[in-house]
């Protein structure tokens, strides 16, 4: 059974980048988001995150990505794309 984490990750990979629906961000990130890796570059709140998405939709419109591992261990998640 998937962990809520992972399902989250999923969601937002499903909907936000293969599907585009740059609105569900709101409904899957937290208000209180904030970015600790260096991808995507400049991208440290939910704001910044919206922006990024916008922008890579405008710029790769078809992109699919794929979830190629993850694991999740109660709101902690981790995955390799």
């Amino acid at each position: 059974m998937e962990t809520s984490a992972v399902s989250v990750v999923r969601r937002f990979y499903d909907e936000v980048i293969n599907n585009s629906a740059l609105d569900a961000i709101d409904e899957i990130v937290d208000p209180a988001y904030v970015n600790h890796g260096p991808f995507p570059w400049a991208v440290h709140d939910v704001d910044g995150l919206k922006r990024f998405s916008l922008v890579r939709e405008m710029g790769f419109p078809d992109v699919r990505v794929s979830i190629d591992e993850i694991i999740g261990v109660g709101q902690l998640s981790a995955f390799r794309t």
